[in-house]
């Protein structure tokens, strides 16, 4: 399923509020009284797209990435799903306390583990908050912030994936040659 839009709406918009509700994964804000242009804007701006239908990841070039060994391709899933929840964690975390830098780190963590296994829109996106993380203003944390729900959902669909892809491998798969 797609991730669920949060949009605050308040008349009191100090920035301290806004980075809390933000932290707390609100993604976007509208000040009272509603424009609704604004309203329409904000409506457009987070319209979600269609889930994506096909698997997250091609599975036949992850094989032939690890030369056929349906066990090192096994091991390379395994890290991936022990270790996608804590990089998404660390990303979470460092743009709660608003560090730009780790957060470009947890970013650049996430797209070198997606890439290998060939989840590339996982990796595209996280390719998308590296390089915003190359600009610690405002504007680019609350652009940042507001692709953690994309990330979590397609992390999650990664995952899922993986984990019935790897059930497959360690059933149906002879041991490779040596």
């Amino acid at each position: 399923a797609a991730p669920a839009v949060i949009l605050g709406v308040t008349a009191a918009g100090g920035t301290s509020d806004r980075a809390a509700g933000t932290a707390a994964g609100i993604n976007g804000w509208l000040d009272k009284p509603i424009d609704p242009a604004a309203l329409r804007a904000a409506i457009k701006q987070y319209r979600l797209v269609k889930a994506p239908t096909k698997p997250p990841l091609d599975a036949q070039d992850a094989l032939e990435r690890c030369m056929g060994d349906t066990q090192f391709l096994s091991a390379i899933f395994d890290s991936f799903t022990q270790g996608l929840p804590t990089q998404i964690q660390a990303f979470e975390t460092a743009l709660s306390t608003g560090d730009a830098a780790a957060a470009r780190a947890a970013s650049h963590a996430i797209k070198g583990a997606a890439g290998l296994i060939t989840a590339f829109e996982l990796r595209d996106l996280a390719a998308h908050c590296e390089h915003l993380g190359h600009d610690t203003s405002d504007a680019s944390l609350d652009e940042m912030r507001r692709q953690i729900d994309h990330l979590r959902a397609e992390s999650r669909r990664c995952i899922d994936h993986v984990t019935t892809l790897r059930t497959a491998l360690n059933t149906s798969s002879p041991a490779p040659k040596t």
